[in-house]
């Protein structure tokens, strides 16, 4: 799923290098030669290794179009496979932006609307029965502070579920760095994302 899925046309311009690749390979100038004995094995190696590094050089430059392209779309990724490769109980706190920047509209409803339904999508990877557990937090700037619907993180995932479908837009600017750090609070860990001595 992607936030602004618009951009992924970019992907095209990853056929620019293999053009220009291609243009420059007909152009080549074919001189002849009247004899190939200066032409040694060691001669023949450098040229076969320049047109490995031609054809690796262009591969790595379409790479980086398409890597471009898929980082302008916003992906959001949903992993399940995590938790059960790390194993134990999961604690989510979800940073969601409320603030005016996120009444863009795309092809697909508004950014909120948009990272709402993946925000739910989360949720709904929880397994209470597990032990996991979730919190929200809202990235918009308010005079009181950061903004949470729950001081710890809950194993009421239908209320997480509830309050994250409530959240409206608002005129606020985004506070994202202020959010990040109230929920690495919320979580009971530290900027490097240990817990702290206490934490659950």
């Amino acid at each position: 799923m992607f936030l602004a899925p618009l951009y992924l046309l970019g992907l095209a311009a990853a056929l620019i290098p293999l053009v220009l690749h291609l243009r420059r390979t007909r152009r080549a100038n074919r001189i002849r030669f009247s004899t190939t004995r200066f032409f040694d094995e060691r001669f023949m190696r450098a040229a076969r290794r320049a047109r490995l590094q031609d054809l690796l050089l262009m591969l790595l430059r379409m790479a980086l179009f398409c890597l471009l392209a898929l980082a302008l779309a916003q992906p959001l990724l949903k992993l399940p496979w995590i938790g059960a490769a790390v194993g134990g109980a999961r604690r989510v706190a979800i940073v969601l932006d409320d603030s005016a920047s996120m009444s863009i509209d795309t092809s697909d409803g508004t950014l909120l609307e948009l990272t709402r339904r993946a925000a739910v999508e989360l949720v709904q990877s929880l397994n209470p029965s597990a032990g996991d557990r979730a919190a929200l937090v809202l990235a918009g700037r308010r005079e009181g502070g950061i903004s949470t619907a729950f001081a710890n993180p809950t194993a009421d995932l239908s209320e997480v579920r509830r309050q994250i479908e409530a959240v409206q837009l608002t005129d606020l600017a985004t506070d994202v760095h202020g959010a990040i750090a109230k929920a690495a609070q919320v979580l009971g860990v530290d900027q490097d994302g240990q817990l702290k001595s206490g934490g659950g």
